[in-house]
């Protein structure tokens, strides 16, 4: 597995050269690494966590405004 997630930054740094051709070697080498920090499992999982709350709560909103009880204002 983690020659594949190798093979994957290096397929990264190739594009990035590729459409990028006047980009500095340092940049490049900043893009992967940040790349490589945020395909951590520990980071990932926060990623997952966070947009999971976020599409759950706009869910819950849509619902919450559409299921809503409209009060008789005669009681």
């Amino acid at each position: 597995m983690p020659e594949r997630k190798q093979h994957i930054f290096n397929n990264a740094r190739k594009q990035i050269e590729e459409r990028y051709p006047n980009m500095p070697e340092n940049q490049i080498d900043q893009a992967v690494s940040y790349s490589e920090y945020i395909f951590q499992p520990h980071i990932f999982f926060i990623f997952g966590l966070v947009m999971s709350l976020i599409i759950s709560s706009i869910i819950g909103f849509i619902l919450a405004s559409i299921l809503k009880k409209e009060r008789n204002p005669f009681e």
